[in-house]
């Protein structure tokens, strides 16, 4: 009886044609129904087009905004658009950083690789760039200002104001930051599926990870025997200064 079930269950699942389209029905029914509902919509640059979505916001978009749009394509970003027809548009991106990634080389010298974002920022009635920094320290911040934004990069007055050592090395290094510099060759790896270790498409590298444990087991072993150096001086100093005092 058992063996029966499974076997029935392995069959395919038999679907007609008209259970499809009532179920296509039902879903593009949903959609125009609940979407309204919303103030806000998330979704992406292709899936504005879809025609439940065009059914369900048609002359109902008022502003559309567009991130990391310095790493879409100009299609892309142009979908949206059209398919919306919203009274205001807002891009939001840094093509400084992060362009559209076009693996046809012929492509993308004939402009494809240029994001409607980039195009936009070269006019200056369109562009507001955003010169005020909070993640990194001002000294990181200084080559990419200098040498990528004509200097108009700032950091904000409250990053990087700590002076106060890491508590990891000796008093005798306060002035000193110990820095390595590595390079790493490696294969980048990713995803396919979400996983503890990441979202879908996350991307890593295996080499770097593995130099970066090697370089900080490294020094943490030799800061430990300077360390142990520095701490046995210390102790036999006391001792000599104590067995002087014992005697005098």
């Amino acid at each position: 009886m058992l063996e029966e079930i499974n076997e029935r269950d392995r069959e395919p699942l038999k679907t007609t044609i008209k259970e499809i389209k009532e179920y296509k029905d039902i879903q593009s029914k949903a959609t125009k129904e609940e979407l309204p509902q919303y103030d806000v919509i998330f979704c992406t640059n292709s899936l504005v087009a879809n025609p439940k979505v065009l059914k369900a916001t048609k002359d109902k978009v008022y502003q559309l905004i567009i991130d990391e749009s310095g790493m879409c394509s100009e299609p892309s970003t142009i979908v949206p658009i059209i398919a919306t027809m919203a009274k205001q548009v807002v891009l939001i991106g840094d093509h400084k950083q992060l362009r559209p990634i076009i693996k046809c080389k012929e492509a993308a010298k004939l402009g494809l690789e240029t994001s409607l974002f980039e195009r936009y920022s070269e006019n200056i009635l369109y562009k507001t760039m955003l010169k005020e920094q909070y993640r990194m320290h001002p000294k990181i911040c200084e080559f990419p200002s200098k040498h990528f934004y004509d200097g108009e990069l700032k950091t904000h007055p409250g990053v990087g104001t700590s002076h106060q050592p890491l508590q990891m090395w000796p008093r005798t290094m306060a002035d000193h930051w110990p820095h390595v510099f590595c390079h790493v060759e490696g294969d980048e790896e990713m995803l396919t599926v979400k996983t503890e270790a990441g979202n879908e498409q996350s991307r890593f590298n295996e080499a770097e990870v593995k130099q970066v444990v090697t370089e900080t087991c490294s020094c943490v072993i030799q800061f430990g025997k300077i360390l142990f150096t520095i701490m046995k001086r210390r102790i036999v100093c006391s001792l000599a200064q104590s067995f002087h005092r014992f005697h005098n």
